[in-house]
C-alpha cells in the first residue's frame, strides 16, 4: 500500500484523495460482507463471493465482474469470472462454467436451499451466490490471491483520479494573463481599432501583451515630443553661428580697446603731448 500512496503523491494527489481512489469513495458499511440478496447492483462492479462444491461444502472464494440483470425479479444476472482462491474451483470455473457471461443467482437465502432455476434448455452452469462483498482496489491488494489484479485496478484508479483533479483545477496562468482577462471587456486602447482589438482578445496567439502595448505607447510618445533630424541640424547650426558671432564680437572689442589704450607714462611724467611742449627740442 505504501507504494500506491507514493504513486498517488507523484501524480499530485493528497493522502485523502489516494484513499478515496483506492476505496472508490465507498464507506466501510458498503464494503462489508453481505448474506442474501441486496438491492444494490452496479454494472462492471467487482464482487467476491463464497464458493461451494457439489455437496454445498465451502470451496474458497472467487471473484466476478457484474454485467447485467438477466431476470432481476428472480435474482439472475450475468458476469465474467476472475481469479479463485481454490485451484480446483478455478479449474471448474474456467472449463465448465465459462469465464465470460456466466449465469449467477443472487440468492435471498442459503445457496443450498435456493429454489431458483435456470430456464429449460439453457446449457449454462448456474452458480448460486449467497454470501458476497463488493471489492475495491484497496481490499483486493490486501487479499493474497487478488493482489495482482488489485494493483492493476489501483494504478488505473489513481490515474483516473489524477486526470479528474487536473481537469477540475483552473489554470493559474500569469499575473499578466489575469490582468488581460480582467480587462478584455473594457474599451480598446486609444488609436487601436475596436474590431482588431476584439480579434486579438479572441485569439490568444495574436493578442498583444500589455508590455508590448506599453512599449508601443512609449515609443509613440517619444516620437511626438522628439524633434526631427532636420530640426536638430538647424538648431546645431544656429548654436554654432551664435557662438562664432559671440567670439567675433569679443575679438573686435579687444582690438578697439587696444587702439584707445594709452601706455601709462613713467612715474612723474605727464602725457607725451605735454612732454613735447615742455621740451621742444627733446
Amino acid at each position: 500500500m505504501e507504494r500506491l500512496y507514493q504513486r498517488g503523491s507523484s501524480l499530485g494527489l493528497t493522502t485523502s484523495e489516494v484513499d478515496k481512489a483506492l476505496t472508490l469513495g465507498r464507506s466501510s458499511q458498503e464494503l462489508a460482507w453481505v448474506k442474501g440478496r441486496r438491492e444494490l447492483f452496479e454494472e462492471e462492479r467487482i464482487l467476491e463471493y463464497e464458493c461451494y462444491d457439489n455437496n454445498w461444502h465451502g470451496q474458497g472464494r472467487a471473484v466476478l465482474t457484474l454485467k447485467s440483470w438477466e431476470d432481476a425479479e428472480a435474482g439472475l444476472f450475468t458476469g465474467s469470472h476472475g481469479p479463485s482462491s481454490d485451484g480446483y474451483y478455478g479449474w471448474f470455473a474456467e472449463h465448465q462454467m465459462g469465464l465470460e457471461n456466466g449465469l449467477y443467482n443472487l440468492c435471498d437465502c442459503e445457496a443450498a436451499h435456493c429454489r431458483v432455476r435456470k430456464k429449460r434448455g439453457d446449457g449454462r452452469e448456474l452458480i448460486h451466490v449467497d454470501t458476497w462483498r463488493l471489492l475495491t482496489p484497496a481490499a483486493m491488494v490486501g487479499t493474497g490471491y487478488l493482489k495482482g489484479m488489485g494493483l492493476q485496478l489501483a494504478e488505473a484508479a489513481l490515474a483516473s483520479a489524477a486526470r479528474d483533479k487536473k481537469a477540475n483545477t483552473p489554470g493559474l496562468g500569469s499575473g499578466l494573463d489575469a490582468l488581460l482577462a480582467a480587462h478584455e471587456d473594457e474599451a480598446p486602447p486609444p488609436n487601436v481599432d475596436k474590431g482588431r482589438a476584439d480579434a486579438r482578445s479572441r485569439s490568444p496567439k495574436r493578442r498583444e501583451s500589455m508590455k508590448e502595448y506599453l512599449m508601443k505607447q512609449a515609443n509613440k510618445h517619444g516620437e511626438a515630443v522628439a524633434p526631427s533630424k532636420k530640426k536638430k541640424k538647424e538648431d546645431r547650426k544656429a548654436r554654432s553661428h551664435k557662438k562664432r558671432r559671440a567670439s567675433s564680437d569679443t575679438s573686435s572689442g579687444e582690438r578697439s580697446d587696444s587702439s584707445s589704450f594709452q601706455l601709462t607714462p613713467a612715474r612723474g611724467a605727464s602725457s607725451s603731448g605735454e612732454w613735447h611742449k615742455r621740451n621742444p627740442g627733446g
